[in-house]
């Protein structure tokens, strides 16, 4: 039930992507992904190179303790996309979730063509954080999320990790495993090249469906706004080389993706090293 209401709110999101961004299983023209094809380390202290805040009302923050984000009204949803994308890679934030009954925080890697990997917390529930992920926007079946358990996730900052390869998908909590998902799943694998994108919105808003606002934890109340979550730091690593990452036809398959002046999982073992470091 939980993954058929959580689905609600990715179709209507998922709906809101597609409008305004070209789809590359449906359109030959579509423009080319630039690519991080490195490794870097943000604390958000000051605006980010990395990332443009998207034209949505809300408020972000840059402070001595990193990137604060929060809704101060209803119909606030402020986010920051990056100006990247990673072909396979790993991303690691410290991160405290924004409270309050409703209120979703989130932090998820999306494809053009809608793959997508997630974490999301619900403002009311101080014991676990979801992970889920998307193949193409399906939204067809309802069991991909997963519940991890968690102290205080909005009291505490931890540290939340994907690690994204051709072979699985890792989420970690603390440095501990969390979960894992063989590239052999019949829900279809996300494959194609990402950014990143974090933000915090009310899914409990009275005008949002029954199930979504369900899924939240309840109908908001703004009257206890401001809402705000947090970001400490940030790291992520691009497994893969190259200017920027095209797709060579409509299927949507890894095999597709071409990788200009690079190549696909090309910088691996590099991004390993860049990582432990």
């Amino acid at each position: 039930l939980y993954n058929y209401k959580r689905s609600l709110a990715v179709g209507i999101l998922a709906s809101v992507v597609a409008a305004d961004s070209c789809d590359p299983l449906k359109q030959t023209n579509c423009p080319a992904d630039k690519a991080l094809a490195t490794s870097f380390s943000e604390n958000f202290t000051s605006e980010s190179k990395w990332f443009t805040a998207e034209d949505n009302p809300g408020k972000i923050e840059y402070t001595s303790d990193g990137l604060a984000m929060s809704l101060t009204k209803r119909f606030d949803n402020p986010s920051l996309k990056s100006n990247f994308y990673i072909m396979y890679g790993k991303t690691e934030v410290i991160f405290k979730a924004g409270d309050g009954r409703g209120i979703v925080s989130s932090f998820f890697l999306q494809s053009d063509d809608l793959d997508e990997i997630d974490l999301e917390w619900i403002g009311s529930d101080d014991t676990q954080f979801q992970s889920n992920y998307f193949s193409k926007g399906n939204t067809a079946t309802y069991d991909r999320g997963e519940f991890h358990g968690v102290n205080q996730p909005q009291k505490e900052f931890h540290n939340y990790t994907i690690d994204w390869t051709m072979e699985q998908l890792t989420w970690y909590l603390d440095g501990q495993v969390v979960r894992v998902l063989p590239n052999t799943t019949s829900q279809g694998y996300p494959q194609t090249p990402m950014y990143i994108k974090m933000g915090i919105w009310a899914g409990g808003d009275p005008s949002n469906a029954p199930g979504t606002i369900e899924w939240a934890g309840g109908e908001t109340d703004y009257s206890l706004a401001p809402f705000t979550m947090y970001i400490k730091s940030l790291v992520v690593t691009d497994y893969s080389t190259g200017k920027e990452y095209t797709y060579g036809d409509q299927s949507g398959s890894w095999q597709s993706i071409k990788a200009v002046d690079g190549e696909i999982n090309g910088r691996y073992q590099q991004a390993q090293e860049d990582f432990a470091n």
